[in-house]
Protein backbone atom coordinates (compact mmCIF):
# COMPACT_ATOMS: atom_id res chain seq x y z
CA UNK A 1 0.00 0.00 0.00
CA UNK A 2 2.86 1.98 1.20
CA UNK A 3 6.19 2.93 2.10
CA UNK A 4 8.93 5.78 3.64
CA UNK A 5 12.67 6.05 3.38
CA UNK A 6 14.58 7.52 6.00
CA UNK A 7 17.97 7.92 6.77
CA UNK A 8 19.15 8.46 10.33
CA UNK A 9 23.22 10.00 11.39
CA UNK A 10 23.94 11.27 14.86
CA UNK A 11 20.29 11.46 16.59
CA UNK A 12 18.32 13.47 13.53
CA UNK A 13 16.65 11.54 10.66
CA UNK A 14 15.79 12.96 6.84
CA UNK A 15 12.97 11.83 5.51
CA UNK A 16 14.09 10.89 1.86
CA UNK A 17 10.54 9.38 0.56
CA UNK A 18 7.26 9.01 1.06
CA UNK A 19 4.48 6.91 -1.07
CA UNK A 20 1.42 5.26 -1.57
CA UNK A 21 -0.11 3.80 -3.93
CA UNK A 22 -2.87 5.61 -6.11
CA UNK A 23 -5.62 3.40 -4.73
CA UNK A 24 -4.77 4.63 -1.11
CA UNK A 25 -4.35 7.78 -1.63
CA UNK A 26 -6.69 10.13 0.14
CA UNK A 27 -7.38 7.22 2.63
CA UNK A 28 -5.44 7.74 5.59
CA UNK A 29 -2.47 5.57 4.86
CA UNK A 30 0.28 8.55 4.41
CA UNK A 31 -0.51 10.00 7.88
CA UNK A 32 -0.45 6.16 9.30
CA UNK A 33 3.08 5.60 7.51
CA UNK A 34 3.87 8.81 9.01
CA UNK A 35 2.92 8.30 12.72
CA UNK A 36 4.71 4.66 12.49
CA UNK A 37 7.55 6.29 11.53
CA UNK A 38 7.21 9.02 14.25
CA UNK A 39 6.91 6.45 16.68
CA UNK A 40 9.91 4.18 15.36
CA UNK A 41 12.04 7.42 15.34
CA UNK A 42 11.26 8.37 18.82
CA UNK A 43 11.75 4.78 20.12
CA UNK A 44 15.02 5.24 18.51
CA UNK A 45 15.74 8.23 20.46
CA UNK A 46 15.64 10.51 16.84
CA UNK A 47 15.16 14.18 18.19
CA UNK A 48 13.70 15.56 14.66
CA UNK A 49 12.82 14.59 11.45
CA UNK A 50 13.89 16.55 8.61
CA UNK A 51 12.49 16.94 4.91
CA UNK A 52 11.94 19.34 1.67
CA UNK A 53 9.53 19.18 -0.81
CA UNK A 54 9.29 21.48 -3.86
CA UNK A 55 7.62 25.01 -2.95
CA UNK A 56 4.89 24.31 -5.63
CA UNK A 57 3.92 21.08 -4.01
CA UNK A 58 1.16 22.48 -2.23
CA UNK A 59 -1.00 19.19 -1.28
CA UNK A 60 2.70 17.58 0.53
CA UNK A 61 3.06 20.90 2.21
CA UNK A 62 0.08 20.99 3.54
CA UNK A 63 0.29 16.85 4.35
CA UNK A 64 3.18 17.49 6.26
CA UNK A 65 1.87 20.93 7.82
CA UNK A 66 -0.78 19.03 9.23
CA UNK A 67 0.94 16.88 11.01
CA UNK A 68 3.15 19.20 13.01
CA UNK A 69 6.09 19.96 10.36
CA UNK A 70 7.18 23.66 10.43
CA UNK A 71 9.33 25.55 7.53
CA UNK A 72 12.61 25.42 8.96
CA UNK A 73 14.55 27.10 5.80
CA UNK A 74 14.64 27.17 1.64
CA UNK A 75 17.30 26.57 -0.88
CA UNK A 76 16.61 28.95 -3.33
CA UNK A 77 16.39 27.05 -7.11
CA UNK A 78 17.31 23.98 -5.69
CA UNK A 79 15.30 21.76 -8.11
CA UNK A 80 15.28 21.67 -11.78
CA UNK A 81 12.89 21.25 -14.69
CA UNK A 82 11.26 23.50 -13.78
CA UNK A 83 13.86 25.39 -11.48
CA UNK A 84 12.35 26.17 -8.30
CA UNK A 85 12.99 26.24 -4.54
CA UNK A 86 13.26 23.60 -2.10
CA UNK A 87 11.28 24.04 0.95
CA UNK A 88 12.70 22.75 4.10
CA UNK A 89 10.78 21.18 6.80
CA UNK A 90 11.11 19.46 10.67
CA UNK A 91 9.55 18.33 13.01
CA UNK A 92 10.89 18.30 16.09
CA UNK A 93 10.33 14.67 18.27
CA UNK A 94 11.64 15.16 21.94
Amino acid sequence: MGFAVVAVVAGEAELETIAVAADGQRRGVGGWLLRALVDELKTAQVSELNLEVRASNQMALGFYRRRGFEEAGRRPRYYADPEEDAVLMRLRLA
